[in-house]
């Protein structure tokens, strides 16, 4: 958390003070993104989660009151790009151990890669859609 700048901050579990809108937004996801759906596939699941997130962020929903355009607008003096540091890249580029037939774990999914590299490690990244 030091190397790409941010703090949490711990609270009681179910307190209504601090952890509302985190758990309301939980059963607002639940209730209106998976009813009623099915996915074939995981990749499937990402694709309608991004459109649906994408619907979601700029309609004007009253708890929140402003939608992600003027968001944008607001935070944009404060947001900071992060610098392409060694260090970031080391968390943006976790080590993964290849298993014993050629697939790598990575974000809850299992990437195969050639068999020679099976019980080796390796450091794996999002790029884009890849």
């Amino acid at each position: 958390m030091k190397t790409v700048g941010f703090q949490t901050k711990l609270c009681k579990p179910r307190h209504p003070f601090t952890k509302g809108k985190v758990e309301r937004l939980v059963r607002f996801v639940k209730d209106n993104f998976l009813a009623g759906r099915i996915f074939w596939n995981v990749t499937d699941l990402n694709y309608a989660a991004l459109e649906w997130c994408a619907e979601q962020n700029t309609a004007y929903h009253k708890g929140l009151g402003v939608p992600q355009n003027e968001h944008a607008s607001r935070c944009a003096d404060v947001v900071a790009k992060l610098d392409d540091s060694m260090e970031l890249l080391f968390y943006l580029c976790p080590e993964r151990h290849i298993s014993f037939d050629g697939f790598v774990n990575y974000e809850g999914r299992r990437f195969g890669v050639p068999y020679t590299y099976s019980g080796k490690t390796a450091r794996v990244m999002r790029d884009a859609d890849q």
